[in-house]
């Protein structure tokens, strides 16, 4: 969990969770042929290819975003009426 954490630093939540996923993935299925549970066929190291391009992609086209979440953004919340301060609702008369 502190890879997910350590990657939601600088990247979106869904982008985040899917790098951490693939990245799980590629490790298990690298243990897996190092170890001999697996046959590393040329088929299975184009489809691990594939899965660091995809995570790679994804994280390239995640940095623009994660920039732009990161600025400060303006207050979100209604425009105030003049004297809505003593009504006690704010923009309601």
């Amino acid at each position: 969990m502190g890879g997910l954490a350590f990657a939601m630093r600088d990247l979106p939540v869904g982008t985040a969770y899917a790098v951490w996923v693939g990245i799980g993935a590629l490790l298990t299925v690298a243990y897996a042929m190092v170890t001999g549970q697996e046959p590393a066929s040329v088929l299975r190291l184009l489809f691990v290819a594939l899965i660091i391009a995809g995570v790679g992609g994804l994280k390239l086209h995640a940095l623009p975003y994660a920039a732009k979440a990161s600025s400060p953004r303006p207050h979100s919340g209604w425009p105030r009426r003049p004297g809505s301060e003593r009504s006690g609702v704010e923009g309601r008369r």
